[in-house]
């Protein structure tokens, strides 16, 4: 693959946080989509009930899978998918994910993690335009953790990782809100967030765990929105960290292109709103109310799904997971 130049506006504006890749590929991730049966020492698909804000207990359908690659006690990588849920079936076929959460999959039982993914939609009748209506996929996500420790003796409660893209990104995210970290703090070692929209975030506070946020520089999820989020982070002091991938679209793809009859939580990219308790403000100060979140939704759309840079995505993922694993 030819190198990918950064785009010079980009470069201009990138916060000093921000790191930008050209996705080159590498033997340690070029080869994510092949079937890889070999690597796994169990797997099973089951449901758990776990509850959100908007559907309340739900029986949420979720495959686990331990590497061969590793002994026990495992590292376990916890999985939100996207809206489009384009990848494998879990076993039973009683819920699936994305292509983003297939390829991790391979990438973790490759570096010894074990690997869960959620589906968040499965029973809810929900299509990737139903924005609105989607579960609280943060408010799964502790409860799942919690669940997976108490079942499985061979998961390492001190290495728990959670990763999730596009609205899964924001999941992960929405864990930055103090009512999810204090007290007591036993959760995450670190996160990912892999394309968050960031235009509605919480107010940073001091965060124990370090948080890589993976961006595509042409992605109609405008990563301005991040680089401020970012920069706010890093002016509280918390380990927050930025990647621009060049080029790369909202699916980290090549071939991106914005359509206008969409719809997007991207309208506030250039002016966030940050979340208080009871106070709503936007980066520059101005305060807002809460029915002014909604008027962040956009017609916009992204098409574009080659994902030439996705495997760089992945093995930037699994490089901070691994990076941050407390040694036992």
């Amino acid at each position: 693959m030819n190198k990918i130049a950064l785009v010079s506006v980009l470069a201009a504006t990138c916060l000093s946080s921000c790191v930008t890749t050209d996705g080159s590929l590498r033997a340690d991730n070029a080869d994510l989509t092949a079937s890889a049966p070999s690597m796994v020492a169990m797997s099973k698909a089951e449901t758990y009930n776990l509850t959100d804000r908007v559907y309340g207990a739900q029986a949420v359908p979720v495959e686990i899978v331990f590497p061969k690659a590793a002994k026990p006690p495992y590292p376990l990588i916890i999985y939100q998918h996207g809206s489009s849920r384009d990848g494998f079936a879990f076993e039973g076929r009683i819920g699936k994910t994305d292509e983003h959460g297939s390829r991790l999959k391979k990438a973790a039982l490759a570096g010894g993690f074990a690997f869960a993914a959620l589906d968040a939609y499965e029973g809810k009748g929900l299509r990737p335009s139903d924005k609105r209506a989607f579960p609280k996929a943060e408010d799964y996500a502790k409860q799942l953790r919690k669940a997976l420790l108490s079942k499985y003796a061979e998961l390492d409660p001190n290495n728990t990782f959670y990763t999730g893209f596009s609205y899964g990104g924001d999941a992960v995210m929405n864990q930055l809100y103090p009512s999810w970290i204090y007290p007591p703090y036993e959760g995450w070692r670190a996160l990912v967030a892999a394309e968050p929209a960031c235009n509605v975030v919480a107010e940073p506070k001091p965060i124990p765990f370090p948080l890589l946020i993976l961006k595509g520089t042409k992605s109609h999820y405008y990563p301005i929105a991040c680089e401020l989020v970012t920069e706010r982070h890093r002016k509280a002091g918390n380990p927050v960290e930025l990647s621009l991938l060049a080029g790369g679209n909202h699916y980290f793809s090549l071939n991106g292109e914005i359509t206008y009859n969409g719809i997007a939580f991207n309208g506030c990219a250039k002016n966030p709103i940050f979340i208080d308790g009871p106070k709503l403000r936007r980066y520059d100060g101005t305060v807002v109310a809460r029915e002014d979140i909604d008027k962040c939704f956009t017609r916009e759309g992204g098409k574009g799904q080659s994902r030439e840079l996705l495997n760089d995505a992945i093995a930037q993922t699994i490089a901070f997971f691994t990076k941050h694993r407390r040694a036992n």
